[in-house]
């Protein structure tokens, strides 16, 4: 494989690798830590859901994106803010009495990276853990459609009022990108998850928090200065999962 496709950023990243790849031949058990947007799949769930709104629906919420957009970019959004993006757009989703049959047509018209299910067996269904600063009912949808398992996903969890219209989302569920780190820190104390055995992977500044000093974090779809971003051990600069799962499954050839 050559520099087109991947690159390491890092010899630490290529020692981590190595170790995964040995682990995995050993049959330890590894853990998946994925972003979902841009990242397990090449799309924003986002962008397709506000697709569907009406004109001034569409209007305003690329006036939402606009107010929050630049600092999420540079990574200068408080968590009070990332809340406050979040309640603007549930309260967007209300006004254009966003339901079910919205969440159904999105989930549908998204793309699964080319042989993100071959990634998810390595590490199989049970051992994959979905973090995003997304909604969970799209997510959740979209897991069960393509048949990916009964893989954990922690995101942002819509609710209903008593006559099932959209009330707001619940707030025991949030997941913002400064807790993605948290988040995966607690369920692996949780269930005694050594970080050696975890790859990450993510797509930008906002799973930056993810990337922890002993998991392997991988980063996709970059568009940006990827030298913001602590702790990246490997870019992926393909929309096709196979380099990794070659990668991991088979030992590393000689001339790495």
């Amino acid at each position: 494989m050559c520099g087109d496709i991947l690159t390491f950023t890092r010899m630490e990243g290529f020692n981590k690798l190595s170790k995964i790849s040995a682990k995995f031949r050993e049959k330890t058990k590894l853990y998946l830590f994925i972003d979902f947007d841009l990242s397990l799949v090449l799309d924003n769930h986002w962008s397709l859901l506000s697709g569907t709104f009406s004109e001034s629906g569409k209007q305003k919420n690329s006036e939402i994106d606009r107010k929050y957009m630049e600092k999420h970019i540079t990574k200068n959004l408080t968590e009070i803010e990332e809340l406050s993006w979040m309640s603007d757009k549930i309260q967007l989703f209300k006004e254009e009495n966003v339901g079910l049959e919205n969440i159904k047509s999105v989930a549908k018209n998204i793309k699964l990276r080319r042989n993100a299910k071959a990634l998810i067996d390595i590490f199989k269904p049970e051992n994959t853990i979905i973090i995003s600063y997304g909604i969970y009912d799209i997510i959740s949808e979209f897991v069960e459609t393509n048949e990916l398992g009964n893989v954990t996903i922690f995101a942002n969890r819509l609710a209903y009022d008593c006559n099932n219209t959209l009330d707001g989302f619940d707030q025991s569920s949030v997941v913002t990108p400064n807790l993605k780190g948290k988040i995966l820190t607690d369920y692996c104390i949780k269930n005694d998850i050594d970080f050696r055995n975890i790859v990450v992977i993510g797509d930008s500044k906002g799973d930056e928090t993810m990337f922890l000093k002993n998991t392997l974090n991988i980063l996709v779809n970059t568009n940006g200065n990827i030298h913001s971003i602590k702790n990246v051990d490997l870019i992926l600069k393909t929309t096709d999962f196979k380099p990794v799962v070659l990668l991991i499954t088979q030992p590393l050839p000689k001339y790495y």
